[in-house]
């Protein structure tokens, strides 16, 4: 996880519970659509690889680096007292090393075509 351990109670303090962090993301309130309100679930995503989050609500969809996130929450930028930047560029090495070696390989079987049926979908 590219975050400093103090960023989950940085999160609870300023957003409350619940905040649940999973393999990939850290779930949470959304401050621009859900703050101040009681559900079960929430809908902002902060990726625990990359310093990005978005809101998978139907009305917000906001998204953004996590500068933006502390901008709403704190009125400023103070995202280098909990992001890694090391692990940060870490990650990402890490994730073109991996496409880098991904060969893919797409065979495409087309079926044939009754060329009475689809006399417009015949190949010239």
């Amino acid at each position: 996880m590219i975050y400093d351990d103090k960023f989950i109670q940085y999160l609870k303090d300023s957003l409350g519970e619940p905040v649940r962090v999973k393999t990939k993301n850290i779930i949470c309130r959304c401050p621009w659509c859900e703050f101040g309100q009681k559900k079960d679930h929430y809908h902002l995503y902060i990726s625990t690889e990359y310093p990005i989050f978005h809101c998978f609500h139907s009305d917000c969809q906001v998204s953004g680096t996590i500068k933006k996130l502390f901008k709403k929450i704190e009125g400023k930028d103070i995202s280098e007292k909990y992001v890694d930047i090391e692990k940060v560029k870490e990650y990402a090495k890490e994730r073109v090393r991996v496409q880098e070696n991904e060969t893919i390989i797409k065979n495409m079987i087309l079926p044939p075509i009754n060329e009475n049926e689809f006399k417009l979908k015949v190949c010239i």
